[in-house]
């Protein structure tokens, strides 16, 4: 892919990511800003959540598009495949790093609030941490 076409596709995907303004840089206080009550605040975060995912979905796809063409050009395949070991090993860490804000919740009414708002957070990460290697190898975007 060139790059004039990876840097469309970064515009898109951040876009994407974009579906409310970010307030604080923190999901949970960003919901907050408009809910009235914790039922609202809980289908804020779903939807963040899925536009959260649909980001990092979408720098994914691009970086595993870096990946592949690397493998190509070096006749090897090693990049493709440590990049999902990555993603794989990071889905594992986000369900116990998560799963840790919940469980620290006690049992309590939060205690889903406080996951999911880990969950966007991390997810929000990744999709820069991902866009950046698909941009430049990893180099900062300019």
């Amino acid at each position: 892919m060139g790059r004039a076409v990876r840097v469309l596709a970064l515009a898109l995907f951040a876009l994407i990511g974009a579906g409310t303004a970010v307030v604080s840089g923190d999901p949970l206080g960003e919901c907050w800003v408009e809910a009235r009550d914790q039922v609202e605040v809980r289908a804020c975060l779903e939807h963040a959540r899925e536009r959260s995912d649909r980001a990092m979905e979408a720098a994914l796809a691009l970086a595993r598009e870096t990946a592949a063409d690397l493998d190509q050009v070096t006749g090897r395949s090693v990049a493709v495949p440590a990049l999902d070991a990555s993603q794989q090993d990071w889905r594992t860490f986000q369900d116990a790093n998560c799963g840790l804000r919940a469980a620290l919740a006690a049992g309590g009414s939060g205690a889903g609030i406080f996951e999911l708002n880990c969950r966007i957070t991390m997810a929000r990460q990744r999709a820069d941490e991902l866009a950046r290697l698909a941009s430049d190898r990893g180099y900062p975007l300019p």
